[in-house]
Parts: structure tokens; sequence; C-alpha cells
């Protein structure tokens, strides 16, 4: 049984700033959690699908988390396409996520 079928505090809210990602590390996955120009939060798998950099040191442009290594950019829900190539897409992994209680909250989304 997965340990992020349950709800986890990862990360306190405050501590998310507004235009980058946070890398957190919970029941041996590494997370990126961002906030979207609009207030969205995001937990996507702390990599690239594309070149495996991690997404936690990228940037949030509007609302989207862009890649630092070639640019490529992930939705909220995972949803990714290449800046070059924009026919191009790949899903990075994504988990539900929520704020309550002054904190970030993440587990596996319904279904995975």
């Amino acid at each position: 049984m997965s340990r992020l079928r349950y709800w986890h505090p990862v990360l306190v809210a405050g501590d998310l700033p507004k235009n980058r990602p946070v890398g957190v590390r919970v029941a041996g996955r590494d997370i990126a959690l961002f906030r979207t120009k609009d207030g969205e939060l995001g937990a996507l798998e702390d990599k690239c699908v594309h070149r495996r950099l991690k997404l936690s040191v990228g940037k949030v442009v509007e609302n989207k988390l862009r890649c630092a290594y070639h640019g490529w950019s992930f939705t909220t829900a995972g949803a990714g396409e290449s800046p070059g190539t924009p026919k191009l897409h790949a899903c990075a992994k994504s988990y539900a996520c929520a704020e309550a209680y002054g904190a970030i909250w993440i587990r596996e989304r319904d279904g995975d």
C-alpha cells in the first residue's frame, strides 16, 4: 500500500514562494511544489520527463512550472509541452495538493 494514499503535511504554506518551486521529500519521493500566478497549488514528481533535471530548480511562469534545463513547462495536472515543438507533449506524475491549517498537504491522486 502506498504511504501517499493519505494526506501528508509537507511544507508551511508561507514557505512556498510565488515565483519559484520548492522541493520536498515525503515517503521516499521527491516532489516539486509550486503556486501558479492564479494561486493554484501544484505538486509534481521532482524530475522533468524530458531530461530528468529536478523541476524544483525551475521557475513558475504564469500558470506553469518551467524546467530550468530545456524550458519544458508543466501544468498543475502534469501536462507538459516542449518550448521548441509545441505539438510535442509529455506528462509528469502529479499529486493532489491542498492548503489547510497553515500547511501544504499532498497525497496520491484518486485512481493512482
